[in-house]
């Protein structure tokens, strides 16, 4: 990512947060601060969108993360996994999900996986060391992202 759209999505992420503070939401990250991890994962639906060639909105909340149908999902975490959670199943469960690797100013994008194809007992943690319980699918398990 540019500079200027880092910038951008950074920009992005900050609103982002201020509206969960002002709305009195939260804070489900336990992988860094909530401020960061709305930078990062703002910027990573950035990267996802320029990625495909659709222009990205920014918007957050009951829209889906790119234009395409597809949801993001951002990790600092080399070999971080994609978590999909109850509630991605009772919104998007024909969705795809894309994993991306923030390494500021490089943003990889790992691969997606079809949101109801990670209800398995193969994925599920119900006590995992960060965050809330999810079905974590493994980077290895993840397709190549169509355009």
């Amino acid at each position: 990512m540019s500079p200027p759209e880092i910038m951008q999505g950074g920009l992005v992420g900050l609103m982002r947060r201020v509206g969960t503070m002002k709305n009195g939401e939260r804070d489900r990250s336990a992988q860094k601060s909530s401020w960061s991890t709305e930078i990062d994962a703002a910027i990573g639906e950035m990267a996802v969108s320029k990625y495909l060639g659709l222009y990205w909105r920014g918007h957050r909340g009951r829209e889906d993360d790119i234009l395409d149908g597809r949801e993001v999902r951002t990790t600092v975490y080399e070999t971080g996994r994609l978590p999909i959670r109850a509630r991605d199943l009772e919104k998007h469960p024909n969705s795809f999900y894309v994993l991306v690797i923030a390494k500021p100013p490089i943003y990889s994008i790992r691969g997606e996986f079809l949101c109801a194809d990670a209800k398995q007992d193969c994925y599920y943690d119900p006590e995992p060391k960060e965050g809330e319980p999810a079905w974590w699918v493994p980077q290895s398990d993840l397709a190549d992202i169509l355009r």
